[in-house]
């Protein structure tokens, strides 16, 4: 602008951001800029915030300014989220498998898999565990479902890592 700006209060509003520097309060000249230094600390994949800049401006005496962080974290997708294995002949197999995939920002360790329920349904030709995924890459996990009785079957398939929620569930199903 053509004139000096007066800066009164520099406020922050949002929890992953926190100041790490003074707040430039004082007279700023026409024509100047100044520096304020904010730390990010990730709660979520994406952050938001407002820095709010409190001054004499006639037109803006509150200026808000957006703040926006990725935080580093791994996140994991269970593809499908329900995986149909479909209709099978009593005591036919029937293969498919769950992808499991890190759209996250940091490595992802998959620390253990698991299928809970009846004996229908088995997990087979298992990655070792622990396995860690880099951001981007996904790892396959073969189901089998083998059904014993008439009837539909389904099982919750679980996924131990370090995601922020720590367990990831799908659900697998079929019919004979």
């Amino acid at each position: 602008g053509e004139a000096a700006l007066d800066i009164s209060n520099i406020s922050i509003q949002g929890t992953p951001f926190t100041a790490a520097s003074a707040a430039p309060i004082g007279l700023l000249g026409p024509g100047e800029s100044t520096e304020m230094i904010i730390s990010y600390t990730p709660q979520n994949i994406d952050d938001a915030g407002w820095l709010k800049v409190f001054s004499d401006d006639p037109v803006y005496p509150e200026k808000l300014v957006p703040l926006q962080g990725q935080g580093a974290i791994p996140f994991l997708i269970i593809d499908p989220p329900e995986l149909d294995m479909g209709w099978s002949s009593l005591n036919t197999p029937v293969e498919d498998g769950f992808t499991l995939r890190n759209e996250g920002g940091a490595d992802l360790t998959i620390s253990q898999t698991l299928l809970v329920g009846g004996t229908e349904f088995e997990l087979f030709d298992t990655p070792e565990l622990p396995q860690v995924l880099a951001p981007g890459e996904d790892l396959w996990v073969d189901v089998r479902y083998t059904p014993t009785d008439f009837g539909e079957h389904s099982a919750p398939f679980w996924v131990e890592s370090n995601t922020p929620g720590g367990t990831s569930q799908a659900l697998v199903y079929g019919s004979c």
